[in-house]
């Protein structure tokens, strides 16, 4: 098992008095979660009262091989130690100085992602290509990056050559039988803006997979984790342990790159819905991001020809960062476009959207152009009301500056 950086507790003194049960539950409340999953690893009196006091999170992060939680960061890797005397790539030297291969590395040096073996094993985007495939595919990036560096003499591409060709040789060392030259160790890091430990330790393919699992070591015990943001946006690729039966009881979460397959393996876990879910893929055909009370969308380039599908959505409230248009007349026909669909439901009050437009529009021109088409009366120089199919609705429209200088802000929403 890998320890968590904390020295153990010591014994408790004859003459010193115990504190009482009910104070203990109190004090723990009130501790830093990452100070309570220390404590309860090397204190077997502490791990019994932290499993019955309610642990609540800021944040939740997870991000490729790094797990935050709140503002204290554990990353798990494999870390290169090449014998002394031993020129180590500088490929190798990048990996180790950022914390070492997030990947499983064979005694070859082929790096392979963690593959979900054990009940409680997510993994977000198993590699499932065949070692010719993944050997095709690197031969094609490889030339790639030589065509981009003969031409720009990009650093970026150096690098990506430099990567593909220490793949490639792993690989041809497999077929060949030849072992790594280097020692493989498993690195904990753990840090947060005050300070940062490294430990490292023989490697064994357990071990690996148990600081993988480090995640559902620190919710082990409990039923119910109370978590403000589930961060997920850099966990493609990912991969993390939670106890079966543990429940997340989320209020925000962002889903990033996720797919609908990654989000079907999250879905037990969620203790009901979230309340606000970002997102970043433009399939929104999941229970999940259905049932979230606000949606926001990261970006939609072509709103204009999905207008309808966004109105259709069933979050009372959808929220896109950025849209693309060229001209007042295409955020009109984008407004006029949501209001028949919200009519067409029969969307209730309260349901809201709200989208932000990076250049600032003729504010005027465009609410000219609701008055005239959509018969709107005006409320005020950025706003303006367009009457829903019933007489018992209207739909409230305003165009104002967003938080951004040089961005107008749309919201419209039934009243």
């Amino acid at each position: 098992m890998v320890f968590l950086p904390i020295p153990i507790c010591a014994k408790p003194s004859k003459a010193r008095r115990e504190m009482p049960y009910e104070s203990l539950k109190t004090v723990t409340e009130f501790l830093d979660p990452n100070k309570r999953f220390q404590l309860s690893q090397r204190c077997p009196d502490f791990y019994r009262v932290d499993k019955v006091v309610p642990l609540k999170l800021d944040c939740l992060r997870i991000h490729s091989n790094k797990t935050t939680v709140n503002k204290y960061t554990y990353q798990v890797g494999i870390y290169r130690k090449y014998p002394k005397g031993v020129e180590v790539p500088m490929v190798h030297q990048k990996t180790n100085l950022l914390g070492g291969s997030a990947e499983e590395i064979d005694e070859y040096g082929v790096e392979e992602t963690p593959k979900e073996v054990i009940e409680g094993d997510i993994s977000f985007g198993v590699d499932t290509r065949t070692d010719e495939e993944q050997i095709l595919d690197l031969m094609i990036q490889l030339q790639r990056f030589k065509l981009s560096y003969t031409y720009t003499g990009s650093e970026i591409s150096r690098q990506g050559m430099e990567r593909c060709q220490d793949k490639l040789m792993a690989y041809t060392s497999r077929r060949d039988g030849i072992r790594s030259p280097f020692q493989r160790m498993v690195q904990l890091t753990t840090w947060n803006r005050n300070k940062k430990q490294v430990k490292q330790f023989a490697y064994s393919k357990d071990l690996f997979m148990d600081a993988k699992r480090l995640l559902g070591g620190m919710f082990r015990g409990r039923k119910v984790v109370h978590i403000k943001l589930l961060d997920l946006e850099g966990a493609f690729n990912s991969f993390i342990h939670l106890p079966p039966e543990l429940k997340l009881r989320v209020e925000a979460i962002n889903i990033g790159y996720l797919t609908s397959e990654h989000l079907d393996k999250l879905a037990p876990f969620l203790d009901g819905p979230v309340e606000v879910l970002h997102t970043i893929r433009r399939n929104f055909d999941h229970p999940i991001i259905k049932s979230a009370r606000k949606l926001i969308i990261s970006s939609f380039p072509n709103v204009i020809w999905n207008a309808n599908s966004i109105a259709r959505l069933p979050n009372k409230w959808i929220h896109i960062n950025r849209i693309n248009v060229k001209d007042e007349e295409e955020i009109f026909i984008f407004i006029q476009q949501v209001i028949k669909e919200w009519g067409t439901e029969e969307r209730g009050p309260g349901t809201r959207l709200s989208v932000v437009i990076p250049t600032t529009y003729h504010i005027p021109r465009i609410l000219e152009l609701i008055k005239g088409s959509l018969y709107g009366e005006r409320l005020s120089t950025r706003s303006i009301k367009v009457q829903l199919i019933t007489d018992l609705t209207d739909v409230h429209i305003q165009l104002g500056p967003s938080e951004h200088r040089g961005e107008t802000l749309l919201q419209m929403e039934i009243i």
